[in-house]
């Protein structure tokens, strides 16, 4: 059950340290330290790991309200969070126990971020069937050549964790997935990308240069990287849908307490019929993405059989919905809406990524259709 004193408390916390910060993240282009630490001292580096690994053990349901809220005070905030605890569940999920001694407490603490999983790839996209980067076997464990494209957190991050083919068969059965630290010789990353938005997110290319592993570094079963992908659902999926119904709540929010109070001609806003219907269609968009993510993670929790459609339908729906109301929101405060004076024009940009990372929805819908036609 979602641990509601818990998520109380991450409101709280929000609002007084996340969300006064935001605008100056947006500004500076960066992820402060003592930001990070912050979320460290309160324990969401933690969140999703066992408390033997110094973590919280939240279940799903805290997971997500928990990943609405931060998103709902800054979006770079619950991108980068994401990307950490993405990292943190793949090893608590798959690796062995002496990978999750080496790892899970340090990532829990926050001594060590969690970069994020890498697997696009210029050629392909996010469809991991594409992916080109090789493992190839060593005498002491594995060698990784080719490069990650537009990669969450690179550089940024301590903790990776790569997709790259370990056999020359087609298709995504002969994928794997290896833990990369940061350090690790043959490991480089490119220039910082200038993003639209999430300006407190470095994206970077991702390059493996003969890239030497030692053999403890493979995360769960030869050819197990599908095994992986469904153990990281919950947050790289079902979180991410959280965090744009988090930014879209917010936006709402901001909305409706400023239509109330703000007069044309000496009347509200809120009370021409005009007004009252786009907020109707507002609220109508938003208890929508609030349902299909009810439901993805009510699938996820009965257990998918196959293709994860539930969780990519979740993902478009939601992503897209959220896109649909900060627009409006945005439109419905005229002209300072479009100015930075307030977080709209801040929201739109950020969330715009949504729909782009963390699966692309066009790609989730074609794989969802041919998965619907198989």
């Amino acid at each position: 059950m979602t641990d509601e004193n818990l998520i109380a408390g991450v409101h709280q916390f929000v609002a007084r340290e996340i969300a006064p910060a935001a605008s100056q993240v947006d500004r500076d282009r960066a992820f402060p330290d003592g930001h990070w630490r912050k979320l460290c001292d309160f324990g969401l580096a933690g969140l999703t790991l066992p408390t033997g690994s110094g973590g919280l053990a939240a279940d799903t349901g805290t997971l997500l309200a928990a990943a609405e809220a931060v998103a709902g005070g800054c979006a770079s905030t619950a991108w980068a969070l994401l990307a950490h605890l993405t990292v943190c569940s793949g090893i608590a999920a798959l690796g062995t126990a002496e990978q999750k001694a080496r790892y899970l407490p340090q990532l829990a603490s926050g001594q060590r971020m969690g970069g994020t999983l890498a697997g696009t790839e210029t050629g392909g996209g996010s469809n991991p069937g594409s992916i080109k980067t090789t493992a190839t076997p060593q005498d002491d464990g594995w060698e990784l050549n080719g490069s990650k494209f537009f990669i969450t957190q690179a550089g940024a991050g301590d903790v990776y964790l790569v997709l790259a083919r370990t056999d020359t068969a087609p298709g995504p059965q002969s994928l794997s997935c290896f833990i990369v630290d940061k350090d690790d010789p043959g490991l480089r990353f490119g220039e910082r990308e200038a993003t639209m938005g999430l300006h407190g997110v470095q994206v970077r290319e991702v390059f493996f240069d003969h890239c030497r592993l030692p053999a403890d570094r493979l995360l769960g079963q030869v050819g197990g990287a599908m095994a992986l992908l469904g153990a990281v659902s919950s947050v790289a999926v079902l979180g991410v849908s959280a965090a744009a119904l988090g930014i879209a709540q917010a936006a709402l929010d901001t909305t409706l307490a400023y239509l109330k109070q703000r007069t044309v001609l000496g009347q509200p806003l809120a009370s021409h019929p005009a007004v009252q219907a786009q907020v109707a269609q507002l609220v109508q968009e938003a208890t929508g993405a609030r349902a299909w993510l009810a439901w993805g993670q009510q699938q996820m929790a009965q257990g998918i059989q196959g293709p994860p459609v539930p969780l990519w339908l979740t993902k478009v729906s939601v992503t897209e919905a959220a896109s649909r109301v900060v627009d409006k929101c945005l439109g419905l405060h005229g002209a300072v809406g479009y100015s930075q004076a307030l977080p709209l024009e801040r929201m739109h940009r950020d969330l715009r990524a949504f729909s782009i990372h963390w699966g692309n929805n066009d790609v989730l819908m074609d794989m969802a259709g041919k998965a619907a036609l198989a």
